[in-house]
């Protein structure tokens, strides 16, 4: 069973020893075999605002879902 606790010091390993954001997340989800995973407020917040920069960069919403392992539909909510 995971705590609270220890799964944000597995988070925080994890982007401490990635290259990109993304890359730390990828690989911190993969610890969890496919259960559901829900970001910390904090963490949400920081992707969300980069999801916004990008988008106004003239990122597409499909190309933003691929890249943040979102959907379209969840990329679309962030960016209005």
């Amino acid at each position: 069973m995971h705590t609270r606790m220890n799964i944000i010091d597995s988070l925080q390993h994890e982007l401490k020893n990635a290259k990109t954001i993304d890359e730390g997340i990828s690989r911190w989800l993969f610890q969890f075999g496919g259960q559901r995973v829900d970001l910390p407020k904090c963490m949400r917040t920081s992707r969300n605002r980069e999801i916004r920069e990008e988008f106004r960069r003239g990122a597409s919403y499909a190309e933003l879902a691929k890249q943040h392992g979102l959907s379209e539909r969840q990329i679309r909510r962030i960016c209005v």
